[in-house]
């Protein structure tokens, strides 16, 4: 017996298509799954369903000795805090599993940035970190900033060649520069590329970089890369 594809699709709109054990936005990778298996007479009502990204599903069938399974109450509760989560806008839509560990804790604590200005944003509304992630960003090639979760640290990098913006081994420039990416993220300024560890200048970013350069507020020489 098929699910309906009424409750298929509320199931989807509920999560917002993210993953209901690890909540990762998933859109094209989600499969719904039977908290109790219709081989143990569950069936197919959406209070026995949850939509899991295929390496959580895997996790949802499997027991080992070594480890504790998910039980299907503990898997309600996950699927009810996602949907509370998505329903009350605490979920960040759209941004990968490992930019979301990086990035979602300071995006919800800067969520109200974006949404209270009353003011048309000018310099002194970015970090001085922002306005140098903005610079090399518009400067690079590819106009791509790059992110990586690397053992020495937070790596930041824009151009070919690249230019790196973090020291490595330096715990205080990174928190400035994860803040940095925050406020920029939250100010509609920059954007992730779906599915990466890339960063894009968005329209409104594009004009207020342009604004900050027409009146002398950033000045890109200072971020030029020599090249080889």
């Amino acid at each position: 017996m098929t699910i309906p594809q009424a409750t298929v699709d509320r199931i989807m709109h509920r999560c917002g298509r993210r993953c209901c054990i690890c909540r990762r936005f998933a859109p094209l990778q989600l499969q719904v799954h039977h908290i109790v298996e219709r081989q143990d007479r569950g069936s197919d009502d959406e209070d026995n369903l949850i939509a899991l990204c295929a390496n959580c599903h895997v996790s949802a069938h499997t027991s080992t000795k070594m480890s504790r399974a998910f039980t299907p109450a503990e898997i309600k509760q996950h699927r009810e805090a996602v949907y509370h989560a998505v329903e009350s806008g605490t979920l960040v839509e759209g941004v990968e599993s490992s930019i979301d560990l990086l990035l979602q804790p300071l995006i919800e604590a800067l969520r109200s940035v974006g949404t209270r200005q009353s003011s048309p944003l000018n310099a002194d509304a970015i970090t001085p970190e922002g306005l140098e992630i903005l610079a090399v960003t518009i400067m690079a090639k590819d106009q791509l900033l790059y992110v990586h979760e690397t053992p020495a640290g937070l790596l930041m990098e824009a151009g070919d060649p690249s230019h790196h913006l973090l020291d490595r081994n330096n715990p205080r420039r990174e928190s400035e520069f994860r803040h940095a990416l925050e406020q920029l993220l939250m100010l509609g300024l920059m954007k992730l590329v779906p599915r990466g560890n890339m960063f894009y200048i968005t329209h409104a970013g594009y004009l207020f970089t342009d604004r900050l350069i027409a009146s002398g507020q950033l000045i890109l020489h200072r971020y030029e890369t020599e090249k080889p």
